[in-house]
């Protein structure tokens, strides 16, 4: 050693010293290093989360080298639960490992999931793939692939770095994740997973249906027909600015609120077109567009980015099932300000609904509903009514008041869903402005119930897309489509219906009733199909109707005149057995409990069909008939055989269509099973126990409804038609 060196280390042996001391100092007060074994690896990352961690729960990647892994980490995946929380989350956490492969420290850790309403489990791994089962309220809602390392799509090299940053933020690596999901529109109770190099192997519900999910061309095949409502999707790494820009997306982008130059669909000479511009005269800056729900069909497709699902996998991005023809689409909004409000999609509970939300529900035959949420947090049977719900940011009109709050007076844009009060969709988006004036201006546009569903975003704009079909491009936020909707009814699987023939209500380019024929134990069957609210409903004692002889039942002329069909009953039988008739509030004969009953309801001019224990109002109509279906089961009257003759059955869906059902047989029974396949539940018999044959008249054929008959007659008169939206009961 030379002289330089040997006096430069003795000019520096204090401060040697000192930097001696303080690493030892270091080592016995600071932290004591985990032990080497996977329950001390556990420990570490429960402390990070400030929870606990499976021992057998967590995957190590694969080593960066022992220089990166000893200075910024080596990343781990693992299953954690948060003290006070319930339910598990995928974490990755970046782990300093010594040399000798001991762990020391965890630098920093990140939640891959979030999902506050979801249990994760059986975290699984195979190669650098990672699979986990996501559970919410003892079902599991979906199962998730996670590809920990892929390079981020291509895209200019501003977005890539901001696309790494956001990755590197979001889930500790400069590479963002790849996720696969699959979900399930009938969650099974449990599902075991396991991967393997074909894909992903699955075993659903109990007892288990086997499944092989092929990640490459995200098929699922199923051992049998699929019970679960398999949905596999890739969902697409966002590289819009707003995933990058984070929280403050909302902040940096413009809330001017101006509506794009509309280019709406148009109709024929003597159809309007379904979706028009319309405005308040004394509020030219507010853009409404009138949508026609009886011709147009609303979808809600939830963003694969935005919002943030909490039962387990997000949305797609995509409409499903995907509309032939789509007319216009708008947003939801880039960002949800209130987490807390629910969506469900397909049946696909993403954030649970809450109580006294604005919403827009869809039911199962796509019908459209606005109003207040009344259900209760968790309340399985009201979700199961509705195919789709979403929930708004905050209650504009209600029962045709404005109804806001002082919170809501900061000027700012909305997107609005208006409800008026003749059941018309109106869309509505309005420049920066208090909620209470908007709510005034859509009280005035005949609002009955107006909802915000975006607060003035691009992402709000109402688009026209001229019949083109669904893009192939996902949406990363939550978006609104509006699609060609046929006037014909559906939810009738095999039956093909065509425009019946006779005089249809007026508009005429919106028929109201329609038939379909089909087959039942040899029996030819005609079905007839109208649509709610086109017709009024009234009933008329026959001439044979002894009881009632005091009653005015022949219709006036101008009834006549306008009479679309007239349905016979027959007349009540003699004695004990004879089936009750209430015409204008008086009881001509008494009904009994427990039986079918037709009821006209003069106030709305609705039909119902339920239950004779059902109480009446003093001015309603109801004739007792025969009941051959209850709950979607046959009853023995259905059965019960008789003179070959002509007969007629009814009933209504519960999204409020009549269906008739007329054939020539010994019984019931092929008519109600005919009308059961075609979505009814409850059936009754056109039959009031002396019948010789069932008749059904329509307008504008040979057989005219006329103004009196033998047999007490239920006949239909045309109506001013209304909207399609729906009040959400």
């Amino acid at each position: 050693m030379s002289a330089q060196l040997r006096s430069y280390l003795a000019s520096r042996r204090r401060t040697v010293l000192w930097v001696a001391a303080a690493a030892a100092a270091a080592q016995v007060l600071g932290p004591s290093l985990p032990e080497p074994s996977t329950r001390g690896v556990a420990q570490i990352l429960g402390a990070s989360i400030g929870g606990q961690v499976d021992p057998t729960a967590f995957y190590w990647e694969p080593s960066g080298g022992t220089t990166s892994d000893l200075l910024f980490g080596r990343r781990v995946v693992f299953l954690g639960r948060r003290d006070g929380d319930t339910n598990r989350d995928v974490f990755r956490a970046a782990v300093r490992v010594s040399r000798n492969g001991r762990p020391l420290n965890v630098v920093a850790t990140y939640n891959l999931t979030k999902t506050s309403a979801s249990d994760e489990q059986q975290l699984v791994t195979g190669g650098n793939q990672i699979a986990f089962v996501s559970d919410h309220a003892g079902s599991v809602r979906g199962v998730s692939v996670l590809q920990l390392a892929e390079a981020p799509p291509k895209t200019s090299w501003t977005r890539g770095l901001g696309l790494r940053l956001r990755a590197w933020l979001d889930d500790g690596s400069p590479n963002p994740l790849r996720r696969r999901v699959v979900a399930f529109q009938h969650p099974p109770k449990q599902v075991a997973i396991e991967l393997r190099p074909e894909g992903l192997a699955m075993a659903l519900g109990t007892p288990s249906q086997a499944a092989l999910w092929r990640l490459d061309t995200l098929t699922v095949t199923t051992e049998g027909p699929d019970k679960h409502g398999s949905q596999a999707f890739m969902v697409p790494i966002d590289t819009s600015w707003c995933h990058i820009a984070g929280r403050l997306c909302h902040a940096l982008q413009p809330s001017r609120g101006t509506a794009p130059t509309l280019s709406l669909p148009l109709g024929t000479n003597d159809e309007p077109p379904p979706i028009r511009s319309r405005s308040v005269e004394s509020a030219p800056e507010l853009k409404l567009i009138t949508i026609d729900t009886r011709r147009v069909g609303l979808g809600i497709a939830a963003g694969y980015s935005r919002p943030q699902a909490q039962t387990g996998p997000g949305g797609s991005g995509r409409l499903q099932p995907t509309p032939s023809r789509l007319l216009a689409r708008f947003g939801g909004g880039p960002t949800r300000l209130d987490p807390r409000a629910g969506l469900v999609v397909n049946r696909r509970v993403l954030i649970p609904l809450e109580r006294g939300r604005p919403s827009v529900a869809l039911d199962e035959h796509a019908n459209i509903f606005l109003g207040t949420w009344r259900g209760a947090p968790g309340d399985q049977a009201l979700e199961k009514r509705w195919r789709t719900v979403f929930q708004g940011h905050e209650t504009l009109v209600r029962d045709g008041q404005a109804f806001t709050s002082a919170s809501q007076d900061k000027p700012r844009a909305r997107v609005s869903l208006c409800r008026t009060k003749r059941d018309v969709l109106l869309y509505s988006r309005s420049p920066a402005m208090p909620a209470r004036q908007l709510a005034e201006l859509l009280v005035k546009a005949d609002c009955a119930f107006a909802m915000t569903i975006d607060r003035g975003s691009p992402g709000g704009e109402f688009r026209t897309l001229h019949g083109e079909v669904a893009s192939p491009a996902p949406n990363a936020d939550t978006t609104f489509f509006l699609y060609a909707r046929s006037v014909k009814p559906v939810g009738t699987p095999g039956l093909e219906w065509t425009v019946d023939g006779g005089t249809q209500p007026q508009p005429s380019w919106l028929p109201a009733i329609f038939t379909a024929t089909t087959e039942g134990q040899g029996a030819r069957i005609k079905l007839f199909a109208i649509k709610p609210g086109r017709l009024r409903w009234i009933l008329r004692a026959g001439t044979r109707e002894t009881a009632a002889r005091t009653v005015d039942n022949e219709l006036s002329e101008e009834e006549r005149d306008h009479a679309s069909i007239a349905l016979s009953l027959g007349v009540a039988r003699r004695g004990r057995n004879r089936r009750g008739l209430v015409l204008d509030g008086v009881r001509s004969l008494p009904l009994r409990p427990d039986l079918g009953i037709l009821l006209t309801l003069p106030v709305t001019g609705k039909l119902a069909i339920g239950l004779s224990s059902t109480k009446l109002a003093p001015s309603d109509g109801a004739s007792e008939v025969v009941l051959l279906s209850l709950g979607g089961k046959l009853r023995t009257e259905a059965r019960q055989l008789g003179a070959v003759r002509q007969r007629s059955a009814i009933c209504k869906r519960a999204d409020a269509l009549t269906l008739i059902a007329h054939g020539t047989h010994d019984s019931h029974e092929p008519l109600t099973y005919a009308l059961i396949g075609a979505g009814c539940r409850l059936v009754v018999a056109l039959d009031r126990g002396r019948q010789t044959d069932a008749t059904i008249h329509r307008a504008g054929t040979t057989q005219e409804p006329r103004a009196q008959y033998e047999d007490t007659t239920l006949y239909g008169l045309p109506v001013a038609p209304r909207g399609a939206a729906g009040s959400l009961p």
